[in-house]
């Protein structure tokens, strides 16, 4: 049982971080404006990736069971390899998946900036509360005379 929540609490938390990113990038008439000036549109788009993927790791602690930094851990992984994958995509075959531009390398620094403040709120708000996968106790065994 405790496997099935740790699955299902990691793919509930991509699919919320894939939701807003598709809700971001389709349905935001803030897009129009962005398309005009550089410094706006790398702006924008650091900060709506720092926030998508630092909500990532929070959410995937906030679903799973103890221990939540595993959590933490898999998505880590998972979205470097998956920008790692991308960048070797761009660098080897640009003409089928794009060169890589200020755009690309944007989103990848705003997506790895998200995960280091998603790691760090989430041991922040989570160390107490099953970060790690024994609780220990501050309370001292009572001293027997």
């Amino acid at each position: 049982m405790k496997l099935a929540k740790w699955f299902l609490g990691i793919i509930l938390a991509l699919s919320i971080l894939f939701g807003v990113i598709v809700m971001l990038a389709y349905f935001s008439s803030i897009n129009n404006y962005a398309d005009h000036n550089l410094n706006f549109y790398i702006v924008y788009h650091i900060i709506t990736t720092v926030v998508c993927f630092s909500a990532s790791i929070f959410f995937a602690c906030l679903f799973v069971p103890s221990p939540k930094k595993y959590a933490m851990v898999v998505i880590f992984v998972l979205t470097v390899g998956f920008f790692l994958t991308m960048m070797y995509l761009m660098k080897t075959n640009p003409l089928t998946y794009g060169e890589i531009t200020i755009s690309t390398l944007t989103n990848d620094a705003g997506a790895f900036i998200g995960l280091l403040l998603g790691t760090y709120i989430s041991h922040t708000i989570f160390k107490n509360k099953g970060w790690h996968s024994s609780q220990k106790s501050d309370k001292k065994p009572p001293l027997s005379y």
